[in-house]
């Protein structure tokens, strides 16, 4: 026999069972899918030594951001992006505010900045991108330099809890995604507020609770794995939040639909791409650790405590939208 079953219909190789070995490949499949996968039994006259028990385990935190994660999230999501929707879905994202050459425009969380990028070329305007990572900041600037786009579209380093934006200065301010790990939204929106420009716009999607004070599994398990605590607002306090502030809410969307097929479909064609050309075996167990992560992510998602949401919301005064 030339392989042996390791569960769910998956097979080891005899040679690498006996060394007590399972293919990176095989994990990160076991592990995407959601099932265990251990070492076959193997009669103790063939093995030398006692295997280890080989189960798949979710790490305790994911690793900080290095040139091989980065190398990785691109791989799942896209040149230039670290999460899931590439270039069309911002597009389409953007699509309520009506862009012009003539905007100022600022993205917070930019990531790589493969958004702002995205942004600048579309439609030809400057734009700041903002991102609380150091690192992530650093990549995301060399991308726009490789880009040409350094000066019309640059990734900062600046945390997002500290942030000033000068009083006026922006007609177009959005976000992805960025503001769930910042404990302080109240100061943040306040700060956002008086940035914007009369008729200056607000997009920005997070994840929130379905409902204030949400608890469950799905929700503790989250929060415990992601990288920077979560303190996700209710839908119903963005509202409030921003109808304090005399924000005219244009938009309240749940895309948590979109997003989970996004990840789902980002994820699907990384492993079907990577398990043949051996980056499965390369990245090991940095792409378990991701994959560990977007998997806390959906299931919180699919079980409904927690969704994705997109407001657009208007400074008072505000024209009528246009709809390119």
């Amino acid at each position: 026999m030339a392989d042996t079953k390791a569960g769910n219909g998956m097979r080891i190789p005899v040679a690498l069972a006996r060394q007590g070995k399972i293919p990176w490949s095989l994990r990160l499949k076991a592990w995407w899918n959601g099932y265990q996968i251990r070492l076959p039994d193997i009669p103790p006259e063939t093995v030398e030594t006692e295997l280890p028990d080989h189960e798949v385990r979710a790490p305790e935190k994911v690793l900080p951001w290095d040139d091989e994660r980065i190398s990785l999230v691109q791989d799942v999501w896209g040149p230039g992006f670290d999460r899931p929707g590439g270039e069309a879905d911002v597009l389409t994202l953007l699509k309520p505010i009506g862009l012009d050459p003539k905007m100022t425009l600022m993205e917070l969380g930019a990531g790589l900045g493969g958004a702002t990028r995205t942004v600048s070329k579309e439609f030809n305007v400057w734009i700041a991108g903002i991102e609380s990572d150091p690192d992530l900041a650093r990549a995301g600037q060399k991308l726009s330099e490789i880009a040409g786009l350094a000066k019309k579209a640059p990734i900062h380093a600046e945390g997002l809890r500290e942030i000033e934006i000068k009083p006026g200065s922006l007609n177009v301010l959005f976000a992805r995604e960025a503001f769930v790990s910042v404990p302080d939204k109240t100061r943040l929106l306040h700060t956002i507020e008086k940035g914007l420009k009369t008729n200056g716009q607000l997009l920005f999607t997070d994840y929130v609770l379905s409902a204030v004070g949400n608890r469950s599994p799905e929700l503790d398990a989250w929060r415990d794995g992601e990288p920077e605590t979560p303190a996700p607002w209710a839908v119903s306090d963005w509202l409030e939040a921003l109808k304090e502030l005399k924000l005219e809410v244009r938009i309240k969307e749940d895309r948590s639909h979109h997003h989970i097929a996004a990840a789902k479909h980002g994820w699907a064609s990384f492993m079907e791409h990577a398990a043949h050309d051996g980056r499965l075996e390369r990245y090991g167990q940095l792409a378990l650790d991701e994959c560990d992560l977007w998997t806390r992510r959906l299931n919180a998602l699919e079980s409904g405590a927690l969704r994705v949401y997109r407001f657009h919301a208007i400074k008072r005064g505000a024209a009528t939208l246009s709809d390119w």
